[in-house]
């Protein structure tokens, strides 16, 4: 398992793997526009079809890069034991474990006062005798 400072720079650095696909996906909208991007400075389309071609291209880039950067970071994550379904899975595992713990506690707690009264009535009936 991975120590607390760690995973925080784990996740800190796959945060921050992000922002140069949302500034090309940023860079897509505004040559959409006919603004001037900020990444690809040198692209200058010159008319609307060549402006969507461009940005479509950059769209397309965008989401292949997504995935693959998605899929790098859940197998880091899973590397080191950070596994968010496995961990919801066996949080949910423990709530159960515990939830049927507390139910036998109360039945053998149940059961003792049971037999404590049975117990107790029955030195009342020697008593009286």
């Amino acid at each position: 398992m991975i120590s607390p400072p760690a995973r925080d720079r784990l996740f800190d650095r796959h945060r921050g793997e992000w922002e140069p696909l949302s500034e090309l996906r940023a860079d897509a909208y505004r040559i959409l526009r006919g603004e001037t991007p900020r990444i690809l400075e040198a692209v200058e389309p010159s008319n609307a079809l060549e402006r969507t071609a461009i940005a479509k291209g950059l769209l397309t880039l965008v989401e292949k890069d997504a995935k693959a950067l998605m899929m790098a970071q859940e197998g880091e994550r899973r590397a080191h034991g950070l596994d968010y379904k496995q961990q919801q899975e066996a949080q949910t595992e423990d709530e159960a474990q515990a939830r049927r713990k507390r139910e036998l506690v109360a039945s053998v707690v149940d059961f003792v006062s049971r037999l404590r009264s049975v117990d107790g009535a029955e030195s009342s009936e020697r008593a009286q005798e």
